[in-house]
């Protein structure tokens, strides 16, 4: 059975498993008993979470630098994606600029090169479920999904709330971003502010 060729067509070849996503073994009394693949499960799960968010397509190679400076950008953020032990990522800028597609196309190489779990926060919708169950029960294990993720993707931070950001999203964020950050996690945000204008909000997230 480990042998056999499974269906699996997510765009990522698993030489052990066969691209079935189980591997089979046998039990002390005989029986049959099927495992995930370890070398392909953090990868096609996290290629799920890309799809599901519709960021599938966005890849280094389709990338179109149209200036000297999304080409520099372009070259920092593929050493990024080489090496991310203890390294954060963060883009900031206007909408259009290419923010969004570099951070995935990042993701897509750690995926893919290093096998580790990806999440992504997509701030508008998830910020406000998070904040709207602040005081209720399931908000610890809701906020830990996003705060103990190994790799974290937070798209478009701050988004949603005008050109003003509140005390309510600032708390969110360094609730989240100071975890992280103590316990060394990889983190990748794009944002349509920048880095000076989000210190200056609030001075607590500089120690983040």
């Amino acid at each position: 059975m480990n042998e056999t060729i499974g269906k699996l067509d997510d765009g990522y070849n698993c030489e052990r498993c066969r691209n079935k996503g189980l591997i089979y073994t046998t039990g002390e009394d005989g029986e049959l008993l099927s495992n995930e693949c370890p070398d392909c499960f953090n990868v096609r799960a996290s290629l799920r979470l890309l799809k599901n968010s519709g960021l599938e397509d966005k890849t280094f190679e389709n990338f179109i630098a149209k200036s000297d400076w999304q080409s520099g950008l372009l070259r920092t953020v593929k050493e990024f994606a080489a090496d991310t032990s203890g390294k954060w990522l963060f883009i900031g800028g206007q909408s259009g600029c290419g923010k969004t597609h570099l951070c995935t196309a990042a993701l897509r190489e750690i995926i893919f090169t290093k096998n580790r779990s990806v999440r992504i926060l997509k701030w508008v919708e998830a910020s406000r479920s998070l904040k709207s169950a602040v005081n209720d029960s399931g908000y610890a294990s809701e906020a830990d999904v996003y705060k103990g993720a190994e790799v974290l993707y937070i798209d478009d931070l701050f988004k949603g709330g005008g050109n003003v950001i509140s005390n309510a999203d600032l708390r969110l964020t360094f609730e989240l971003l100071d975890y992280r950050y103590l316990k060394g996690l990889t983190t990748v945000i794009s944002s349509e502010f920048s880095f000076d204008k989000i210190l200056r909000a609030d001075e607590a997230i500089d120690s983040s």
